[in-house]
């Protein structure tokens, strides 16, 4: 009986298989998305590690002045906090390791390459303590090195610019200012620093 009337409605039984077969394709596609993207988020988290924080400068007020959840404007403004600020946060007896970073995009350019919107970030010497990412070639700046403009760059940064992977002593500038390559990172799979 069944199969008679599968037979008889043969149009109105695939459109159902139809409607179930995407139905259950979209659920699994979409529980498989947020899975994975759990797992990245996870993954980045667990490589800088779990004891990580952000210490942003300023409020997150609203319109009215009152302290608000979010507001992403907040995010935007320029960082107020100062070498005093870094150094107060260091004196905390829960805080390992602290390091002013700043990200800013520019063009880096070597004798014979130039990339543009490549990311920039500013730190102290400390930083590998904190981001845990090996260095392929050379060495990270010490405190001896404050000062001196040096740089430690990525490995795909290395190839695109000298065509080579190990560039150190070479020189790239950023901003009309040189910089000696000091180091260059060795490939990572994901997270903040793969960029």
């Amino acid at each position: 009986t069944a199969l008679s009337s599968l037979r008889s409605n043969k149009w109105r039984s695939i459109l159902t298989m139809m409607g179930i077969i995407i139905g259950v394709s979209s659920v699994i596609t979409v529980v498989s998305l947020g899975e994975g993207l759990k797992q990245e988020v996870a993954g980045q988290i667990s490589q800088l590690g779990s004891n990580v924080i952000t210490v942003r400068s300023g409020k997150l007020i609203n319109k009215n002045g009152q302290a608000s959840t979010l507001n992403l404007l907040g995010f935007l403004s320029a960082s107020t906090l100062t070498n005093k600020d870094v150094a107060e946060i260091a004196k905390l007896p829960s805080v390992g390791h602290v390091t002013p970073i700043n990200f800013v995009t520019n063009s880096a350019k070597s004798n014979s390459a130039e990339l543009n919107n490549v990311y920039v970030v500013g730190a102290s010497p400390n930083l590998p303590d904190i981001i845990h990412q090996e260095i392929q070639y050379g060495d990270f700046f010490s405190s001896q090195d404050t000062g001196d403009n040096v740089a430690i760059i990525g490995h795909q940064i290395a190839e695109q610019l000298f065509g080579k992977l190990n560039p150190v002593g070479n020189t790239i500038n950023i901003s009309g200012t040189d910089f000696i390559v000091r180091g260059v990172y060795a490939p990572s799979p994901g997270g903040l620093f793969s960029i």
